[in-house]
């Protein structure tokens, strides 16, 4: 009367335990092959500009009805204006 339930509890408890060893292979596996790999690391930003190197004003093109009027840009600021005040 026993024996039907406690045979499926053994299989069950084989079933779970060759897929816990079979993981854990497959982990093992992964990360030996891992160490085989270079590191990542973002590529580098390529800037054509040096720090606190001035660049040349653009000419603004302005529109009666904008809210806002670029500039130009100089060193790490972005310089706009509304009506005449910058």
């Amino acid at each position: 009367m026993l024996e039907p339930w406690l045979t499926g509890v053994l299989w069950l408890a084989a079933a779970a335990l060759s897929g816990w060893a079979l993981a854990l292979f497959v982990g093992v596996l992964g990360q030996r092959n891992a160490n085989v790999l270079t590191p990542w690391s973002p590529a580098p930003i390529l800037r054509t500009l040096q720090p606190r190197q001035a660049v040349a004003p653009t000419v603004a093109v302005s529109s009666n009805n904008a809210l806002w009027q670029f500039v130009g840009i100089l060193d790490d600021r972005v310089y706009v204006r509304s009506g005449n005040k910058p």
